[in-house]
């Protein structure tokens, strides 16, 4: 309290010995908020609020008619700004900044009528891209990229009103594609594949609502030979699915009902010049 009474004694002091007849005139109408009013514009007054406990200014901004207007700043204890956002008839409208005690920037973010619009980006401590979103009217809208400390990409997709469309990615620590869905209203709905880490294709096939449904196929890592093929229904095994080798020799063949449980499996004989 005695450093925010020094700086009020020293506001109003210059105040009262100001010659001009447009100096600004001083009014506390909180103990721990201060109105700084210019007499050529009352309408247009600084605000400066500070704790109440350790007197440290924690936001400071201008109003235009009982309205934010402008730029607004938020601060640490140390007094470094912490977030800087930009106000128009008291609406959050413009650049928002977001920073971390290490100065560095965590946010920075695009505004309109209080919804995130355009592009918002999130930082790593390190500096590097954490996130990069583009939104309309406060919801997710278009491309999305999520990334690791390292800089390398985790996740990329399309978004349509607030939720996954269209081609959505996933990818391994090292940033190699791991899956790749299509989503139709939030849900996958469409082709899909996976990835070994090598890059080579796992495994692809249909969804339908958020399920395995139609023909699939996956492939070995090593020789890229087909290994299994058959056919989901709802996200369940039915009907013969076929299995190889690496090498691309029949290994096994299963049947499945229509609860995705195995009703048979047959091996397949041993292959010319092998031992039985």
């Amino acid at each position: 309290m005695k450093s925010i009474i020094a700086i009020l004694l020293l506001i109003l002091s210059a105040n009262a010995f100001a010659q001009k007849d447009n100096a600004p005139q001083i009014t506390v109408i909180r103990y721990d908020t201060v109105v700084i009013k210019d007499q050529s514009n009352p309408a247009v007054q600084q605000i400066m609020i500070y704790n109440r406990n350790s007197g440290k200014l924690i936001k400071s901004g201008r109003m235009d008619g009982g309205r934010k207007e402008g730029v607004w700043k938020s601060y640490y204890e140390n007094g470094m700004i912490s977030r800087i956002e930009e106000y128009h008839n008291d609406v959050q409208s413009g650049s928002a900044i977001a920073i971390e005690t290490n100065g560095y920037v965590s946010k920075d973010e695009n505004i309109l009528n209080g919804e995130k619009s355009g592009m918002c980006r999130e930082f790593n401590r390190n500096g590097t891209i954490k996130s990069e979103e583009n939104y309309s009217n406060g919801k997710l809208n278009g491309w999305r990229r999520v990334f690791s400390n390292e800089g390398k990409l985790q996740e990329e997709g399309n978004w349509k009103n607030g939720v996954r469309d269209s081609i959505n990615r996933w990818a391994y620590p090292s940033g190699k594609i791991y899956v790749e869905y299509y989503y139709k209203n939030g849900n996958i709905s469409g082709p899909g594949k996976l990835y070994y880490e090598s890059g080579q294709l796992k495994a692809e096939g249909n969804f339908l609502d958020g399920y395995e449904n139609g023909a699939w196929k996956e492939y070995s890592d090593s020789t890229a030979k087909l290994i299994a093929e058959g056919t989901y229904m709802n996200g369940k095994k039915t009907g013969l699915w076929k299995f190889y080798n690496d090498d691309g020799t029949p290994q096994k063949t299963q049947e499945f009902d229509a609860n995705g449980n195995m009703v048979k499996e047959t091996l397949a004989p041993p292959s010319k010049g092998k031992s039985k």
